[in-house]
């Protein structure tokens, strides 16, 4: 990746990272007003899409910077699974929307599917604590914050303390990007 990328993906990653809690409170009112109005579905489908999209597209390129940068490939596999989870669980509240009987099963399936989804995390934090470049000092603070975010998802009932970790490890994950992005200006 090129300066210009580095920087877009940085900034990707921290809009993605301040808009977390908006678009989950947004979504959550939606959820609400659907019980009443299934005209809503529609713009949860696509909010839930657009999540999907945008959390695979910052997986994958985390996943190449690590590879390119830095020729580390200990994280390839459980990156895949992450991205996998995501789209699982995405698709299980977009099918919930799209067959509203069917939904609370979907909600299940979504809570049974935090625990595997949360060990993922805590796998990928330890691994990446393996790289031997210290990621601009955020090595140990991101991996270490994408562990927590791992043990809340796990354990479901603190999914909402993940859901409030993750938006620091985004940041930090941005910042990564961004600082990548300087030193490839400057090379």
């Amino acid at each position: 990746m090129d300066y210009k990328q580095y920087t877009f993906v940085g900034w990707v990653a921290i809009i993605n990272a301040i808009t977390t809690i908006p678009i989950l409170v947004f979504n959550i009112a939606l959820e609400q007003v659907a019980r009443h109005w299934i005209g809503v579905n529609p713009i949860l489908m696509l909010s839930m899409g657009i999540i999907i999209l945008v959390d695979t597209f910052l997986y994958y390129k985390f996943r190449e910077l690590l590879n390119r940068r830095y020729n580390f490939h200990e994280t390839d596999t459980i990156i895949l699974l992450i991205i996998l989870g995501n789209i699982l669980i995405g698709s299980f509240n977009i099918i919930g929307y799209m067959i509203p009987p069917i939904l609370m099963i979907m909600k299940i399936l979504i809570l049974v599917s935090f625990v595997p989804f949360g060990i993922f995390f805590i796998v990928f934090a330890v691994q990446l604590l393996k790289l031997e470049n210290d990621l601009y000092g955020f090595l140990k603070p991101y991996a270490y914050t994408t562990i927590a975010v791992g043990v809340c998802v796990a354990t479901v009932i603190l999914f909402v303390f993940g859901v409030l970790i993750g938006v620091a490890a985004g940041l930090m994950q941005g910042l990564i990007f961004l600082k990548s992005a300087e030193e490839v200006e400057f090379v």
